[in-house]
């Protein structure tokens, strides 16, 4: 009522499994509750997100596809997350409600790192499961996406990354790999006031150089 009353516009970020409907082969990690596990399958999520676009229609018209499942809130591999996420997800959302926005990505912007360097080689990389290009990728390649069911790729950057760099770099990569012009939205980044030396000054002007 509120968001209607201001004519503001509703980005709604959907994603996480219910302990009844997570796949009982594979166990959440240590000390987490099921968000990251997959669901059992697509029906489930399927019938929520219809019920969901259907209560709110009218209301939200944009409609985010998980949170970074490439930093540990999926616990499978970026195939799994598009064929039991992302594909049925899109698919549903726009037989629901054809004029709303579908986003896909909110990955965090993670690269492969190497931890041994010899010789001109890497010997030791790390993080390749988390690497955003490989998420992406395999997002690039869904059914959604070629049947232009994705309006829009959203992507999170954070501290340890130059955001213009990065924001060019994921720019870049959209463009080389079947996704150019397509709407790149940054939808989380900033700095955090509870690290050692970081205040309300460098967080603002950390946005202000952002924007």
């Amino acid at each position: 009522r509120g968001t209607r009353e201001k004519q503001l516009k509703m980005y709604a970020a959907v994603g996480g499994t219910p302990a009844w409907a997570a796949d009982p082969q594979i166990p959440p990690d240590r000390e987490r509750d099921t968000y990251h596990v997959p669901p059992a399958g697509s029906g489930d999520w399927m019938n929520y997100l219809r019920a969901l676009v259907m209560r709110y229609r009218g209301d939200i018209q944009t409609y985010g596809l998980w949170n970074e499942p490439n930093h540990r809130n999926w616990k499978g591999s970026p195939e799994s997350y598009v064929q039991l996420i992302v594909n049925p997800a899109a698919r549903t959302i726009k037989t629901a409600c054809p004029g709303c926005k579908v986003v896909a990505g909110d990955l965090l912007h993670r690269e492969t790192s190497c931890r041994f360097d010899a010789f001109g080689r890497c010997w030791r990389a790390e993080g390749a499961e988390q690497d955003w290009r490989q998420w992406m990728t395999a997002m690039l390649n869904s059914s959604a996406f070629k049947d232009g069911h994705i309006d829009i790729i959203s992507h999170h950057i954070y501290a340890g990354s130059d955001f213009a760099d990065a924001a060019l770099a994921v720019r870049s990569y959209l463009d080389r790999h079947g996704a150019l012009g397509k709407d790149l939205w940054i939808t989380e980044t900033g700095l955090n006031t509870l690290h050692d030396g970081i205040d309300d000054g460098d967080q603002a002007n950390y946005y202000v150089n952002a924007l």
